[in-house]
Order: C-alpha cells, then sequence, then structure tokens
C-alpha cells in the first residue's frame, strides 16, 4: 500500500500512468479491505479530474478517454456505492456528479470551468491554458526519455531530463499557485472542484429526484431517493 501511495503520488510520472495505479490500488485495498479506500478513492478522483480537465488538446484527451474508458467509467460508480455503504450519502451524490459531469462535458468537447474562467479574465485563461499545454510537453518527453536511441550516453542524459524534470515541477507549483488566484481573485470559488452537496440540492430542490448508482464494485444497484433531494440526509443507510 505504501509503493501504491509513493507511486500515485509522484509528480514527475505521467497523469495516465498515475491515474491507472490509483486505480489498480483501490481495487487491491477494496479487495483486502484496507483502511485506505477512502483515501485511495479520493486520489483517483483527483487525478481522474486533472487527467481530463488539464489536458491541453481534444484529440489527447479523446485517446485518454477510449483507452482507459473502463477505468474512467467505473471509479465515480464505484466510490459512490462505496460511500453509500458506509452511510456518507451526501458525498456519493457529489462524487456521482463529479463524474458524470467530467465524462460527459470532455466527451462533448465542454471545458465548462475553462470557459467560465475565459470569460471572467481572457488573460489568465490564456496562461493557465499555456501551463497545461507545456506541462503536458515536459512529461511526455522526460517518460520518453530526451535522446534515447540516438546514442547518446547515460551522463549525456542526465543534464537534459534533470532540467526536463525541475521545469515540470516549477509548472506545477505555478498552476497551483494560478488556480489559487483564480479562486480567491475572481470570486470562482468551485473552479476545478466538485460541485457541494448543497449546490446540488438547491438545483433540485422543487423536483423529485430519483438517483441510481449501477455498478460492480460493491455488488451493488444503490437507490438514493425518491423524495426531494433536499431531505436526503433523513434516509436509512443503505447498501
Amino acid at each position: 500500500m505504501k509503493s501504491f501511495a509513493s507511486g500515485v503520488k509522484n509528480t514527475f510520472t505521467t497523469i495516465p500512468s498515475r491515474f491507472e495505479l490509483a486505480c489498480h490500488w483501490v481495487d487491491t485495498a477494496r479487495a483486502s479491505r484496507h483502511d485506505s479506500l477512502p483515501t485511495t478513492y479520493e486520489h483517483a478522483m483527483s487525478i481522474m479530474q486533472i487527467s481530463l480537465v488539464f489536458t491541453p488538446t481534444f484529440r489527447t484527451r479523446h485517446s485518454r478517454l477510449v483507452e482507459k474508458h473502463d477505468f474512467y467509467e467505473k471509479t465515480p460508480l464505484n466510490f459512490a456505492s462505496y460511500q453509500i455503504r458506509v452511510g456518507q450519502l451526501k458525498r456519493a451524490i457529489e462524487v456521482l456528479q463529479q463524474g458524470r459531469a467530467l465524462l460527459w462535458s470532455k466527451m462533448q468537447g465542454h471545458h465548462t470551468s475553462i470557459d467560465r474562467l475565459r470569460e471572467a479574465d481572457p488573460d489568465l485563461a490564456k496562461e493557465f491554458t499555456a501551463i497545461n499545454q507545456e506541462l503536458e510537453t515536459t512529461s511526455a518527453l522526460s517518460n520518453r526519455g530526451v535522446g534515447i536511441g540516438s546514442g547518446a550516453s547515460c551522463d549525456e542524459l542526465i543534464g537534459p531530463l534533470s532540467g526536463l524534470m525541475k521545469r515540470q515541477h516549477e509548472l506545477l507549483i505555478k498552476r497551483d499557485a494560478l488556480i489559487s488566484r483564480i479562486r480567491d481573485q475572481l470570486g470562482i470559488d468551485h473552479f476545478l472542484l466538485p460541485l457541494p452537496f448543497d449546490t446540488l440540492c438547491y438545483a433540485a430542490s422543487h423536483r423529485l429526484v430519483v438517483i441510481i448508482n449501477h455498478c460492480n464494485g460493491d455488488r451493488t444497484s444503490s437507490l438514493f431517493s425518491v423524495i426531494p433531494l433536499r431531505h436526503i440526509s433523513r434516509l436509512p443507510k443503505t447498501s
């Protein structure tokens, strides 16, 4: 489990590789009933969002969705099933909505969060996009190896690879700082964050809402509610 955690948190590895590793970590923790399971799910969801939201081109994003479709589809459903089993119904709804929004928006080529940023501050949006594009490039180059196959010696490769890894680390810090700035200065509180339950509840406050989670992770098909969503806290724990 420590090795899984170390690999998932390794920012010098490509995002798709980290996401796949996080999913294997989830499967292993669930099968062994390890107490790290909720943490593994949170990591998987976080990296899933990074993988889809920060991908600079539609072609790259589409290829990732196709290549790892099973991981992208089952992770939110299984996590929601786990949250239902432990009685965290509000969090389960947040997870389901986050997964649904990510998959549908990215499959259709939408950039909801980025579009909001572009409307609020075009310059910040341009800077944010440029950072993501450079991160994608440096990550691909560092994992592929610079100069490998060109006859370069190991000593000759160390310099370029070290430079790429240093630049990648700088870009990650810069992007995190930019995200904080966007949330604080522009008032986009939930920029690149899942919508909280209260927001979802307000949107459905005048309607009956039925949420069905069909998944194989815990062998459950869970019916949350056939009453107004705002009363979800009154529902009994289900499995």
